[in-house]
């Protein structure tokens, strides 16, 4: 049975310190990227996103700018054959651990799901089968099928909760 697999320590502190001086400590989000204008009626799912790559997609500005930082991270990831999307989520603290709707990043039986996180909480990310969370620790990696259906679990005891999430195809 396939499983998820969690790698602390995934990059040096000094990557860890460019990336939170050079992305996290910068303006790099606008307002109509934010989850705030769907439909939830629930007042704490809200979600600012940034895609740096998508196969999709061709890269804009902030793209060329931000990405590099993060090859310390997908360098790391031995298994990467085809990079499909690369982009950071920020959420923010709720008064409860709200968990966000259970989802999958697509379907394809050879596509996998990294999630780095870049700062420590209490949040995390949850599997629906088997009601495991992972724990939002700075420099953990938790990899997976893309197929998993996940959750975002926010936290409670810190402003912010920062992962990067990675989607690629296998070699």
């Amino acid at each position: 049975m396939l499983q998820h697999r969690i790698i602390d320590n995934l990059i040096s502190e000094d990557d860890l310190v460019k990336i939170e001086q050079n992305v996290l400590q910068k303006q790099i989000f606008a307002v109509h990227e934010s989850t705030a204008y769907e439909t939830s009626t629930n007042v704490y799912d809200v979600m600012m996103n940034r895609v740096f790559f998508s196969s999709l997609y061709p890269l804009c500005k902030h793209d060329k700018e931000y990405l590099p930082y993060f090859y310390p991270v997908l360098d790391k990831i031995p298994d990467i054959g085809f990079l499909q999307r690369v982009s950071l989520n920020l959420t923010f603290a709720t008064p409860d651990p709200y968990v966000s709707e259970f989802h999958v990043d697509n379907n394809s039986p050879t596509s996998y799901t990294c999630i780095f996180y870049l700062n420590s909480n209490n949040g995390g990310t949850r599997f629906k089968d088997s009601g495991e969370l992972v724990q939002s620790q700075r420099n953990r990696l938790v990899k997976f099928p893309s197929y998993f259906e996940h959750a975002a679990v926010n936290t409670t005891d810190t402003k912010l909760r920062w992962v990067l999430n990675i989607n690629y195809i296998r070699l």
